[in-house]
This record gives C-alpha cells, sequence and structure tokens, in this order.
C-alpha cells in the first residue's frame, strides 16, 4: 500500500498539512481586463522582501 501526502510550508516556516487559504479572495469573472491576475501582481508587488 502507498499513501501519498503533502505538507507545505509559508515564508514564514509555518508548516501546513490541510488546504491553504488565500490572503485575498477574490470573485473570478471573464472580463478582458483580467481583475484576478492584476491583484496577484499587485500583491506580489506589496508582499515582496527586497534586497
Amino acid at each position: 500500500m502507498m499513501l501519498a501526502s503533502t505538507r507545505m510550508a509559508d515564508r514564514h516556516g509555518k508548516i501546513y498539512s490541510g488546504s491553504v487559504r488565500p490572503d485575498v479572495l477574490l470573485e473570478d469573472n471573464d472580463d478582458e481586463s483580467d481583475s484576478v491576475l492584476s491583484a496577484a501582481i499587485e500583491w506580489l508587488k506589496q508582499n515582496t522582501i527586497s534586497k
């Protein structure tokens, strides 16, 4: 018998063994502006550590 499992860690080292809740919840829509992608890019810009 083989059993697969997954554990993930965030950038602070906190380990998650179940589902991971997103930092920001957005409604998915089918508009041409792709607001979900724009929100993701903005989140990355605000939460990226610059060196």
